[in-house]
């Protein structure tokens, strides 16, 4: 390692994406749990209302017994038990599209929180320098207040793009000079 740059902004990043995906992967299982939940009421509302198509059907048998009042209510009591088993049989597929929708939305968001944590980890790996050869660095030098040059030292800044530091290779040497 060469030189890091102040990562702490970077690594608070970090672990606020680590908390968020955290707290994706909690609401992922609470939302499963939700899922799993509505499915199984909704599927005990279809068998309730199979069970009040039954009774209706059941209590048209005694309508030689029945006045004319009674009749036509038990007639009126079994046609609504079955429009409201039929309708809950129709939503059956669009509560599936809805339940698959609300857990494709969330899986998305986490896989989302997860490229952001990787991209962040990435990053804060970059603000470190490691030398590509091993060698002598030597440190640039830099304008400072006043017009004065000095060597590049800890807590500088420097502009993008701007060179900080050299590494010599020790193995083979160049010598740069001016001759007359």
């Amino acid at each position: 390692m060469v030189a890091e740059f102040d990562r702490e902004e970077m690594l608070t990043r970090l672990d606020d994406f680590r908390a968020r995906v955290s707290q994706t992967d909690t609401g992922l299982a609470s939302l499963k749990a939700q899922l799993e939940v509505l499915e199984k009421t909704h599927a005990q509302t279809i068998k309730e209302a199979v069970a009040d198509v039954d009774k209706a059907r059941l209590d048209l048998k005694t309508l030689q017994v029945r006045s004319a009042i009674d009749s036509e209510q038990l007639k009126l009591n079994y046609q609504e038990a079955e429009a409201t088993h039929k309708q809950l049989l129709n939503e059956v597929p669009m509560m599936e599209t809805s339940l698959q929708s609300q857990w494709k939305l969330a899986l998305l968001s986490r896989d989302e929180g997860l490229a952001e944590l990787k991209r962040t980890e990435s990053n804060v790996d970059r603000m470190i320098l490691r030398a590509p050869l091993s060698g002598l660095v030597v440190m640039m030098t830099t304008f400072r207040s006043g017009g004065e040059m000095a060597q590049i030292k800890a807590g500088d800044k420097v502009g993008s793009g701007s060179p900080i530091m050299r590494i010599v290779d020790l193995t083979s040497r160049i010598v740069d000079a001016n001759v007359n």
